[in-house]
């Protein structure tokens, strides 16, 4: 008999929770020359529940389907009874499945009291940006002059593979050195430096760009330092290369003139 009577209060419970979402429901989303007397009657007769008023004025002003159903659950979870607590579980943790089960049963009766409008897309989350530092240009003093630490991807790229750069400024002129190696179709083992000097005032070029090719095959080379203007080259294998800027010569460490393959000028770029 308690069993009974126990069934029976759940469902009027459950009952009486279904109705007043149903009113407030209508009385959010039906435009006023649609409604009845009777129907304000009822509306009238839930005033008693703060919850459901608050969710209807906020309901009103937002018409954001997802913010709407929202705040209709909230004020359905007012209405409806807690589960009962297992006794073996932490306070904490048992709160917690107990708010968790709530907002389950809640939004379920809102979903079910409004649903989706036809055709309707939830919306995407928004994409984050991370805004990233601006990289500077990798620059460091080498001698008379600075070195470039990049491929140097410009308008003598296609005259080889392009490692770094070393720049100076010499009586007038911007003297470029760009080392690296051929290109891959060629004979990428054969390191390479290109020697390009410009009219500081005009901005020529005041000769030829010019090829040198390193004494001997060790891949591509790379400026690593500089003592005025007499640079320091080291290849893919380790093996070091100097290069004279002002006579345009290999040398050995102690500045003795190496052979060389014969200097290729260029038509430029």
């Amino acid at each position: 008999m308690k069993n009974y009577q126990s069934r029976q209060s759940l469902l009027k419970l459950s009952v009486g929770t279904l109705l007043i979402g149903f009113l407030l429901f209508t009385s959010l989303f039906v435009t006023q020359p649609q409604r009845s007397s009777s129907l304000t009657t009822s509306v009238q007769a839930v005033a008693s529940a703060p919850a459901l008023l608050t969710a209807r004025s906020i309901a009103l002003v937002t018409p954001d389907y997802l913010q709407t159903l929202k705040v209709t659950a909230i004020a359905v979870a007012a209405t409806l009874p807690t589960a009962s607590p297992y006794a073996d579980w932490p306070a904490d943790k048992a709160m917690g499945f107990q708010q968790q089960d709530l907002m389950r049963r809640a939004y379920g009766t809102a979903v079910a009291l409004y649903p989706p409008p036809q055709g309707y897309q939830p919306p995407l989350p928004t994409a984050l940006t991370t805004v990233l530092p601006v990289s500077t240009e990798p620059i460091r003093l080498a001698g008379a002059g600075e070195i470039y630490d990049d491929s140097g991807e410009g308008e003598f790229a296609k005259m080889l593979l392009i490692a770094n750069q070393w720049y100076t400024t010499d009586s007038n002129r911007n003297i470029f050195v760009y080392a690296g190696s051929k290109f891959q179709r060629d004979d990428p083992q054969q390191g390479e430096i290109l020697v390009v000097v410009y009219d500081s005032t005009t901005h020529q070029i005041v000769s030829s760009p010019t090829l040198y090719m390193t004494p001997m095959r060790a891949g591509l080379v790379r400026v690593i330092a500089a003592v005025g203007e007499r640079l320091t080259l080291r290849a893919q294998d380790g093996t070091l290369f100097y290069f004279d800027v002002p006579t345009r010569q290999w040398i050995g460490p102690d500045g003795t003139p190496l052979p060389a393959p014969t200097p290729r000028p260029t038509a430029g770029p």
